[in-house]
C-alpha cells in the first residue's frame, strides 16, 4: 500500500494547489527548514543556560505537534479515510502509515477522540473537545502527550455517580499539576485526588467509554 505523504507534493487539477494545502505545504517546509538549521548550527559556543533554554523551547514546540496530530487524526476518523486505503480502522491505518506499534496508534486515536476537534455530523457544527483543558494545554505545549494520557485515564476512572460533578475539577487540577510535574507524579496526584472524591471506593464506571 502506498501513501502520498512521506513528502507533501500536491498537484491538483491543472497544477492548481488548493489554498489550504498550499498553507500546509508551506508550514511543513518551514518546519523542515528549521530542523535542518538546528541540525547544522554549531552549538559549542552556547552557554549552559542557553543550551537548557533551547532544550526547553524545542520541547514546547514538539509537544504542540501533538495538537496538530489530533486535528489530522480527527479528519481521518470523520471522513473514513482509512477505508480509502483499505484499512479497517484509523488505528490500523496509523500502524501501517507511520510504522508505529498498535499500542502507540491506539493511544494517539484515544487522544484525538478526547482532545481533538469534533463536529456534529448532521450540520458540521464545530464542538469543543471532550477534554478542553487538556487540549488547550497541549496546544500551547505546556504538557506532553504522556501527561494527556495520564490525565485522561484518571478522568475515566471517576465513578459514574461522580462523573458529572467532578470531571471538570479533576481535569483542571491535573492539568495544573502537569504544568509542574512529570507524568508519573501527575498519575499519583490523580490517584490521591480520586481517593478524596470517592471515599466509598466504588468501582470505576463500567460504561466509561460510552460517555465518549
Amino acid at each position: 500500500m502506498s501513501y502520498a505523504c512521506s513528502n507533501v507534493r500536491v498537484v491538483a487539477d491543472g497544477d492548481v494547489i488548493g489554498e489550504s494545502m498550499a498553507l500546509v505545504a508551506g508550514a511543513l517546509a518551514q518546519i523542515r527548514a528549521g530542523f535542518d538549521m538546528l541540525l547544522e548550527v554549531e552549538l559549542a559556543p552556547l552557554t549552559a543556560p542557553q543550551i537548557t533554554a533551547v532544550i526547553g523551547e524545542l520541547e514546547v514546540e514538539c509537544r504542540r505537534r501533538e495538537a496538530v496530530d489530533q486535528r489530522l487524526i480527527a479528519q481521518v476518523g470523520e471522513r473514513n479515510i482509512a477505508g480509502d486505503y483499505g484499512a479497517t480502522s484509523t488505528l490500523a491505518l496509523l500502524v501501517d502509515l507511520l510504522r508505529i506499534s498498535p499500542r502507540e496508534a491506539k493511544a494517539r486515536v484515544a487522544r484525538a477522540r478526547d482532545m481533538g476537534p469534533r463536529r456534529v455530523l448532521s450540520t458540521g457544527e464545530v464542538l469543543a473537545p471532550i477534554l478542553p483543558l487538556i487540549a488547550a494545554a497541549q496546544r500551547d505545549g505546556s504538557i506532553s502527550a504522556e501527561h494527556a494520557s495520564v490525565i485522561s485515564r484518571a478522568i475515566e476512572a471517576i465513578p459514574d455517580r461522580l462523573a458529572a460533578q467532578f470531571t471538570s475539577l479533576v481535569e483542571a487540577t491535573l492539568v495544573d499539576q502537569a504544568r509542574h510535574l512529570d507524568p508519573a507524579r501527575v498519575a499519583r496526584a490523580g490517584q490521591l485526588l480520586l481517593a478524596r472524591i470517592d471515599q466509598d471506593g466504588v468501582e470505576p464506571r463500567e460504561e466509561e467509554h460510552q460517555r465518549r
